[in-house]
């Protein structure tokens, strides 16, 4: 059995390889170096390799950093979250409770919706405010007379009221008053009421 050079069409057929070509020479060879320059050649590769180094522990702290920062990051327990944000909406349903139902909002409504929702003063501090542009308002506002409130007997009887009484048509013997009024609003629609 005969050996069969192997082919590999990548790399071309044995017989189309160039032979191997030789390595240059240098002037005077290796051995030619003194010990001073093998010494600088060594240093200068171990200095490289120390800089190779210090990238590649640089980029491997960098992306470190990078996947801790994708990372979410969650100091409280789900426990203590909801804790706390359960005593956040109570307190800020207290402070909405004390800026909008204080007597200082019965004057201005609008002025104490307009604190108590857009913005993040505490109830002193908005109540305050209000107070202070309530006291400015009604000074510049003329004083109106205020009527006194009346019941509704009063109320009622300045209104006309209209005179009520049955005056449908009679009804057909046998009929029921509903159903009369039915039938002559039907016979008037057509024009077949007698006249």
């Amino acid at each position: 059995m005969s050996a069969v050079p192997s082919f590999n069409p990548f790399r071309g057929s044995p017989a189309a390889r160039p032979a191997a070509a030789a390595e240059p020479a240098v002037p005077g060879g290796a051995a030619s170096l003194t010990p001073e320059q093998i010494a600088a050649a060594e240093a200068a590769a171990a200095q490289a390799r120390a800089e190779e180094a210090q990238r590649a522990q640089a980029l491997e702290e960098r992306r470190q950093r990078l996947a801790a920062a994708a990372q979410p990051q969650r100091t409280e327990t789900t426990r203590e979250y909801r804790m706390g944000f359960k005593a956040g909406a109570k307190a800020e349903r207290a402070r909405f409770k004390a800026i909008v139902l204080s007597p200082i909002a019965l004057h201005n409504p609008e002025g104490a919706l307009i604190m108590a929702c857009d913005t993040d003063m505490d109830a002193d501090t908005a109540l305050a405010v209000l107070q202070t542009y309530g006291a400015a308002r009604r000074a510049a506002a003329p004083v109106a007379a205020v009527e006194p409130q009346r019941s509704l007997d009063d109320r009622m009887a300045a209104v006309t009221q209209p005179a009520v009484g049955a005056g449908g048509p009679e009804p057909v013997s046998g009929e029921k008053p509903t159903a009369a009024f039915i039938i002559a609003a039907y016979n008037k629609a057509l024009g077949l009421d007698k006249k």
